[in-house]
């Protein structure tokens, strides 16, 4: 994350907004600290995080960065669309990607009652805009009915789709490193569903952990899956049967994160955790 501005040259303010601020926390860190440090400064600046955690998860941070007192939060729930802005978002989306892909023909506008009917089979999920723009997508690229299928299939559909690339020569290490964004981005649509629970939460962190690995983001990989093991162990305590072996699958995906930036001791002793683990329940 780099942020530059001439604040000699803002008279009126700066207003700067970080969008996954947890997924860049030694960036977002290394800014609170120098904030704090500032006693006057020439113009008013600004400052806002946008984070998927309450203002508790930041509270270390921003006490380290001598910066607590000048904060303050405001949670907002974001909830799923409903049905008929799900269905503006795909009828929009689609007249837009027709015109961006150049169509001669422009593609039938999709079936409303079709689309709020797909809609209402999984309101949690489907009416997530991410969902809802990968329809509109499989709508204007795919002559195969969109809204027979779940969210999770068009996706899968859009994704093999874009592996049939590798038939015209992209290498595999190519294509996963082109697809593992919009995985990152199904993950994190995922997470923001408010019925979700611990064991899945902790299992779609694991996978973001990944895909931001693949997408050469070890920095935020290695945030998210410091999360998952917090929950794994959480979970771990309470059910050790139900649990432990997926508390040791994160601790192997936080060795390979932390080898990646640089702590190979703090790698070592994940690994060791891990295998003791796995060795203690076979």
């Amino acid at each position: 994350m780099a942020i530059t501005f001439a604040v000699g040259r803002v008279e009126a303010g700066a207003f700067v907004v970080i969008d996954y601020p947890e997924e860049s926390r030694a960036a977002v860190r290394s800014l609170l600290k120098a904030s704090g440090s500032l006693e006057r400064t020439a113009c008013p600046i600004r400052l806002l995080p946008v984070s998927r955690h309450p203002l508790e998860w930041w509270s270390d941070e921003l006490i380290a960065a001598g910066t607590s007192e000048l904060c303050d939060g405001q949670e907002v729930a974001v909830g799923p669309l409903d049905a008929g802005q799900t269905c503006a978002l795909v009828r929009d989306a689609v007249a837009r990607l027709s015109g961006h892909f150049g169509r001669a023909e422009p593609v039938a506008v999709p079936d409303e009652a079709a689309a709020a009917a797909w809609h209402g089979r999984d309101p949690a999920r489907h009416g997530l805009p991410l969902f809802a723009a990968a329809a509109a997508v499989h709508a204007v690229l795919d002559r195969a009915p969109t809204f027979e299928l779940a969210g999770a299939e068009i996706v899968r559909a859009l994704v093999r789709r874009e592996q049939r690339r590798l038939d015209r020569g992209e290498t595999s290490e190519q294509a996963t490193f082109r697809l593992a964004p919009l995985a990152a981005a199904i993950c994190r649509a995922l997470l923001n569903v408010a019925t979700l629970g611990e064991e899945e939460r902790a299992t779609l962190l694991n996978n973001l952990s990944n895909f931001l690995g693949e997408a050469g983001d070890d920095r935020a990989a290695l945030d998210v899956i410091r999360e998952a093991v917090e929950i794994r162990r959480r979970l771990t305590g309470a059910l050790p049967a139900r649990f432990a072996r997926d508390l040791a699958q994160s601790l192997y995906n936080l060795a390979d994160c932390l080898e990646r930036t640089g702590d190979p001791a703090g790698a070592e002793a994940a690994k060791r955790e891990a295998d003791g683990i796995m060795g203690r329940r076979g």
